[in-house]
């Protein structure tokens, strides 16, 4: 994926209880950060990664 953001199926993260087939999120972790600026350069190509996502149509996460 661009800026090598992996993104993983929410169902990972799901309660064990959960219904079947509700799967409407993902989580991401932008963690080992040692200042501010370096998470916010993070956010930032994070931010990135989704706006050209959304200039496509075919794109599966």
């Amino acid at each position: 994926m661009t800026n090598r953001i992996k993104v993983r199926a929410a169902d990972l993260f799901a309660r064990a209880n959960a219904p079947a087939g509700l799967t409407n999120g993902f989580r991401i972790s932008l963690g080992g950060f040692h200042s501010r600026l370096e998470f916010d350069q993070g956010v930032a190509a994070f931010e990135q990664v989704l706006l050209q996502l959304n200039h496509y149509q075919d794109v599966v996460i």
